[in-house]
């Protein structure tokens, strides 16, 4: 009940309803629509009441009255229909309940009311003396005492039977529900309580590590109305061996108790370090009356296992030492348990990895519809025109489902981390990844490429409306920014396939454009409407800016008539106020400018984003303004890619626009791509602008030490390998590594238009690729001992002591049994990460405050926050790049000395 209250409702009864008159409203016109009501007429009749009892302010409410029965109907039975009860509570403790009221008067009405008193099971234990070896201790401690109930009826059809209450000395509930085939019923709540003469009661921890020396102790309860001396005694047992763990603290406490005193024993304990699980076991005996319980206590080693790792990044052509300076410095002072390193040459086949996740709809809208046809299309016409691609399909697909390849990253690597997917809110997620990576080979079948391509521009086109918008939904009006969007890629999409769709598809396109056109000429007469002063102001958004971008993908097909004003009104106002638009709208408006022989302007935009840029060697090219918001235009990944856009339709070099792939790549890396758009457009950036990255064969010489890593396979495409070293060989040299590139890029690639180039060792787009892995060293080490470590990810712990409204650092003040403490993390990270765990080890004297499960919202996150027995958890599917304080609350439970827990981010 601490927790939550039990509740239940038992109501059949149907009560039927009657709806009020309808409302009507007319048919939707345009962007607007019109509602009409219609008045009712009322007319006032006599209020209709029932006659009604008078109960002479006698209360039937369970407020006032504690737990009647109450049974409902229309007609009087007969005492044989109306069913009353006793209750027996069996157990080890001999118990009964007493009290309940049995008496049924014959032809009782309904109305009347059976209470039953609150039920006390007392001691019926034999008077005899009873020594130390027939005390039977309490063992069973459950919450709910289960039973499958047989009833039994007496002459006057009362009711009885009886049930073994679990051995906790407590308080309970007893809820009681009764009903007739016709659905007469009755209900009734009361207690039990389960209690001794004389009582014992441990306060155990919910674990201990094997170093901890525990303070442990009994309350030792009085109920006679005499005085007792009570002799306790405390036993420490070997679960494997049933013998008794020899204890250096006295194990028999002799305790005088009043009548109706409670007093409480103390034991010192600290034997805890040859076990995983012990038994303790207490006996109180006082003459007449004893009383016992015996639970089991896990013993959690005082040992973690450690994984550190240090992040190893390198571009094509060069060769790079990293130091992995804890394992160099400390490897002889911790039990090492593994060492192992794994690497990617190629990250630029995980877009390509991507694909499937887009390749079906995932509901018969606008977006997803053309996401399936854009997907199907372009990876038709990949595999089609390349065959070192498709040689790498069909190694993926002979691996019949390999972890390498098919299964999702969130599943790899499971032996290096501290948490198994099994246990993260994210299983499904990872099932499903791998479930669209294993369907790679179906979307590269040529055939079935072309049918569902086919099949999803049909559905899609379904979606036109007679306007020439695209819908979002089938039903809805049209959508002036998915429209956009749709046609955007189309162009995008007929440039690298050359699918030639304005001649196959030309009368819907043409209704597309002559429907944007019009919209565009919508918003220019709106604003010289309202806006006498237009033509001195910043008068164009977003959405016009979009339009002049898709726009520009169409000069075969011109402006109709009655846009062109518009259009050259937002044309000249986009010239005029580029600075002030955002990155997307900067990115767009250089792509429009240098389409329109602006070329100055697209230059002064390009200066400007060269100005704002940063360039780092992990991740290449990229802008710190580039956020996450609530708008279209501020997805981060979409961004990027107009950004790459930008820079190679205004003649960048392909080593700059590589640099901002790799920052592109390295979102992968942590995260997944937002949005199926999003997704198009950075595969779109990824594979088919600046250099061929797929057809790089990238060859990584990785020394570990003076041991040069041979992998025994690697993964197509990709060339991931992960080798662990074995044991015996481990040394403190093999912290440090060297890798070093050889890249031989061959021309393969029918989009790219470098690909005739043929590349030596030397050339300059050997820099351009980039390669990513990691070493991982695993260890034992004592829990006191572990020093913290971070790169680009960092989790900070530490404990303070609430007093009044003020918190002191613990090493500040002196822990007692009953203060509360405050739990602080701090995770700082330098990039933003999806599905990241959070775990906090808690110390065994620690009980957390909140005991429940659930979503949190704090620090503008929304995360999933849950307690167990020896640890708090959190779980964030997407952490933004920043630094976050969570905080929460445990109550000190226990007196000794305790090893405090580590907290582990991943």
């Amino acid at each position: 009940d601490a927790i939550r209250e039990h509740g239940w409702n038992f109501d059949p009864a149907y009560r039927a309803y009657l709806e009020n008159s309808p409302i009507w409203k007319t048919s939707y016109f345009g962007k607007g629509h019109a509602l009409a009501s219609f008045e009712s007429n009322y007319k006032l009749i006599n209020e209709y009441k029932l006659d009604q009892l008078n109960w002479f302010d006698f209360y039937l409410s369970r407020r006032y009255n504690n737990g009647p029965i109450r049974i409902r109907g229309a007609k009087s039975i007969d005492s044989d229909e109306l069913v009353f009860f006793d209750v027996d509570v069996e157990s080890t403790l001999q118990g009964k309940v007493a009290g309940v009221v049995t008496s049924s008067p014959a032809n009782m009405e309904l109305s009347e009311v059976v209470v039953v008193e609150d039920a006390i099971v007392e001691s019926d234990i034999s008077k005899e003396i009873l020594n130390k070896k027939s005390v039977k201790p309490r063992t069973n401690f459950a919450e709910t005492a289960f039973f499958y109930p047989q009833l039994k009826t007496d002459a006057q059809g009362n009711v009885q039977f009886s049930f073994t209450a679990p051995e906790s000395l407590t308080r309970w509930n007893v809820k009681l529900l009764a009903h007739t085939q016709d659905l007469y019923f009755g209900g009734f709540d009361t207690t039990a309580v389960t209690q001794k003469d004389l009582m014992v009661q441990m306060n155990l921890p919910r674990f201990v590590r094997r170093s901890d020396k525990l303070t442990l102790s009994a309350n030792v309860i009085n109920l006679t109305d005499g005085k007792l001396d009570v002799k306790v005694n405390f036993e420490l047992i070997n679960p494997e061996t049933d013998k008794a763990i020899v204890l250096k603290d006295n194990a028999v406490r002799t305790v005088a108790l009043n009548a109706n005193e409670t007093k409480v024993v103390e034991w010192e304990v600290s034997e805890f370090s040859d076990h995983e699980l012990v038994v303790c076991k207490i006996i109180a005996e006082s003459g007449d009356f004893s009383d016992g319980e015996q639970k089991y206590l896990p013993v959690l080693p005082d040992k973690v296992l450690v994984t550190e790792s240090m992040p190893m990044i390198i571009r094509g052509g060069q060769t790079r030492t990293f130091n992995f300076r804890s394992l160099t410095e400390n490897l002889s002072k911790v039990d090492t348990r593994n060492l192992a390193v794994e690497f990617t040459a190629n990250p630029a086949w995980y877009a390509v990895q991507a694909l499937p996740t887009l390749s079906q709809p995932d509901a018969d809208n606008a977006l997803s519809l053309f996401t399936a046809y854009y997907t199907n299309s372009l990876a038709g016409f990949i595999a089609s025109s390349n065959p070192k691609i498709a040689k790498v399909f069909d190694q993926w697909k002979n691996a019949k489902g390999s972890r390498e390849a098919l299964l999702s990253n969130l599943e790899k690597n499971q032996e290096l981390k501290n948490m198994l997917l099994e246990e993260t809110p994210w299983v499904m997620a990872a099932k499903d990844e791998t479930e669209q990576k294993r369907q790679i080979a179906l979307l590269f079948d040529l055939n079935m490429q072309k049918n569902q391509a086919q099949q999803y521009l049909d559905k899609l086109l379904k979606l036109q409306r007679p306007d020439g918008g695209f819908a979002w939904f089938e039903g809805m009006t049209s959508s002036r920014y998915i429209t956009l969007e749709i046609m955007l890629n189309l162009a995008r999409l007929d440039k690298m396939t050359g699918a030639d769709l304005l001649t196959s598809h030309l009368s819907p396109l043409t209704s597309a454009l002559k429907y944007l056109d019009l919209e565009i000429s919508r918003d220019f007469d709106q604003l010289k409407k309202y806006n006498k002063d237009y033509q001195k102001q910043n008068c164009i958004d977003n959405s016009q800016l979009f339009y002049l971008h898709m726009r520009s993908e169409y000069p075969e097909i011109p402006v109709a008539e009655f846009a062109r004003e518009a259009h050259a009104f937002y044309s000249a106002q986009a010239e005029k106020y580029w600075t002030s638009f955002t990155l997307y709208g900067k990115a767009m408006m250089a792509v429009v400018a240098q389409r329109n022989g602006k070329t100055k302007i697209a230059d002064q935009i390009m200066k400007s984003l060269r100005e704002n840029a940063l360039k780092t060697d992990e991740f290449g090219m990229y802008w710190a303004k580039n956020t996450a918001g609530y708008f279209w235009n501020e997805r981060p990944v979409a961004i990027q890619a107009a950004m790459i856009e930008a820079f190679n339709e205004t003649g960048a070099s392909q080593a700059e626009i590589d640099e901002m792939k790799i920052w592109l790549l390295k979102q992968k890396q942590t995260q997944r791509w937002d949005s199926p758009v999003a997704s198009v457009n950075a595969i779109h950036a990824l594979l088919l602008q600046g250099t061929d990255w797929l057809a790089n064969n990238s060859e990584v010489k990785i020394t570990v030490g003076n041991q040069l890593l041979m992998p025994e396979t690697k993964e197509a495409g990709t060339g991931y390998f992960k080798q662990s070293i074995p044991l015996q060989t481990i040394r403190p040299e093999m912290g440090n590594v060297t890798i070093s590139t050889i890249e031989r890029v061959t021309p393969s690639h029918p989009l790219n238009k470098f690909a005739n180039e043929q590349t030596t060792p030397g050339h300059p787009l050997n820099q351009s690729s980039i390669g990513w892995g990691a070493m991982y060293w695993q260890y034992y080490q004592d829990i006191d001992k572990v020093q913290g470590q971070s790169n680009a990810l960092k989790v900070t712990k530490k404990l303070f002591v609430k007093q009044g409204n003020s918190m002191l650092p613990l090493e500040q003040t002196q822990l007692k049994k009953g203060d509360k403490v405050i739990t602080r993390l701090v995770v700082t990270t330098d990039r933003n990460l999806e599905f990241v765990a959070l775990k906090d080890l808690r110390a065994s004297c620690f009980e957390p405050v909140n005991q429940l499960s659930g979503c949190e919202w704090k620090e503008s996150l929304c995360y999933y926050q849950t307690t167990k027995d020896a640890s708090t958890q959190f779980f964030f599917s997407f952490l933004p790049k920043g630094t976050y304080v969570f905080e929460y609350e445990m109550w000190t439970n226990n007196a000794g000395t305790f090893t405090s827990g580590i907290a582990t981010i991943q």
